[in-house]
């Protein structure tokens, strides 16, 4: 082989893996943003969700308390009802 052909297989390679290294680098930062606007939505999401499940228990809470006072009224008047 010449000189010539030994240098044009060395550019091509060297084409080759600036292309490689262009596609790789810009599949990481798609990447990367990907994950990042991913993981926003998720904890909006997740905000959303333990909010809810705040105000599921906080009614729940209401209403136990309010069937705990029902059942002490009616104790008391079921207990005067039998004297």
């Amino acid at each position: 082989m010449s000189d010539s052909s030994n240098e044009n297989a060395g550019v091509r390679w060297l084409s080759i893996f600036e292309g490689v290294t262009v596609i790789l680098i810009a599949t990481a930062l798609i990447g990367i943003g990907s994950i990042f606007i991913t993981t926003n939505t998720t904890n909006t999401m997740l905000d959303q969700l333990v909010n809810r499940f705040n105000k599921f228990e906080s009614r729940t809470d209401d209403r136990l308390t309010g069937l705990e006072t029902r059942v002490t009224k009616l104790e008391v008047e079921t207990a005067k009802g039998d004297k």
